[in-house]
């Protein structure tokens, strides 16, 4: 027999996590290099746009290629897998960087985060800005920061939950967006 063997919805979600981890990689770069470079946070908003218009790209790719998988719970499926790869791989690029190149991030973070509320609690009505600088204050020096696991940790799981309810979202609306309702059940087709 010479008939190639159907790819895998999670085959094509491993193809497509890498493309998918470039705009949550800008988004983790905005967040890393706030210390570095204040600006770079303008970064986030049009990444976080571009993610569910990439993921409808890729989504329309594997519908192309594999018509089987046109169906609201496989896409759906395709895009879990996909943000689930994505995350690691940012996760994974996060990591090395808290590691090697900004080891001190957190506590830097908090550090300016205070020195700002300090600042600002010297106009008037500060008052509740330099509580806020106490209270960071006080957690800085108890240790109760979180560590740079727990935040990679929890960007992770933040990007792996919102990938999964946008993939949802994205694969309930790619029939009306992609010109196709192939795969997608009506009401005369269900069993």
């Amino acid at each position: 027999m010479t008939a190639e063997k159907e790819k895998s919805v999670y085959l094509y979600a491993a193809e497509a996590g890498p493309v998918m981890s470039l705009p949550l990689m800008a988004v983790a770069a905005s967040v890393l290099l706030a210390n570095r470079l204040p600006m770079v946070g303008v970064v986030a908003l049009p990444a976080l746009m571009l993610a569910p218009v990439l993921l409808f790209r890729q989504m329309k790719r594997v519908v192309a290629e594999s018509p089987q998988y046109a169906g609201f719970y496989p896409l759906w499926l395709f895009g879990i897998y996909t943000m689930l790869g994505a995350t690691l791989i940012t996760s994974l690029a996060a990591t090395l960087y808290l590691m090697f190149v900004e080891p001190t991030f957190i506590s830097t973070y908090f550090d300016n985060a205070i020195a700002s509320l300090r600042e600002l609690s010297a106009r008037p009505g500060g008052e509740e800005l330099a509580r806020q600088a106490d209270f960071f204050a006080a957690a800085r020096d108890r240790r109760l920061l979180p560590s740079m696991q727990e935040l990679v940790a929890s960007m992770g799981w933040l990007s792996a939950f919102t990938g999964a309810v946008v993939s949802a979202v994205v694969a309930r609306l790619f029939p009306r967006f992609s010109g196709s309702s192939a795969g997608m059940p009506s009401p005369s087709n269900r069993k």
